[in-house]
């Protein structure tokens, strides 16, 4: 994770206090910094396993942002979570690397588990 302090969440601030960037509950289905445009089907991919971690609450989102190697700095200079994760996932041309968010997802620790699983369950039946 560049950028980032080792031990350091994604909510928190270097020194270690009150979080410089606040992680909103929830996520708009619009563009950030006032564009007012709808996002394309390739952001809302990349947006979609963030907003179920926002729905759980800020400290699984820090998690999963973190995980995701996008840090408090990536957020600032972004100006927004949102805006930080669409531009952590932005390919130099522009487009959304959809296949990116996808294996951070299936790294996350509770669905490697769950895959696990069922691949134990088909090869018992």
């Amino acid at each position: 994770m560049h950028g980032q302090e080792p031990g350091r969440r994604a909510s928190q601030n270097a020194s270690g206090g009150a979080p410089r960037c606040q992680i909103p509950g929830h996520m708009n289905r619009r563009k950030p910094k006032n564009d007012s445009t709808k996002l394309t089907a390739d952001e809302e991919l990349d947006l979609w396993p963030f907003q179920g971690f926002a729905e759980e609450g800020d400290e699984a989102l820090a998690r999963y942002l973190v995980h995701c190697g996008i840090d408090a700095d990536d957020i600032g200079r972004a100006g927004d979570p949102q805006a930080a994760i669409l531009e952590h996932y932005r390919r130099p041309d522009g487009s959304y690397d959809v296949d990116a968010a996808a294996h951070d997802l299936a790294r996350w620790p509770s669905i490697v588990a769950r895959l696990k699983e069922l691949k134990r369950q088909r090869r018992a039946h």
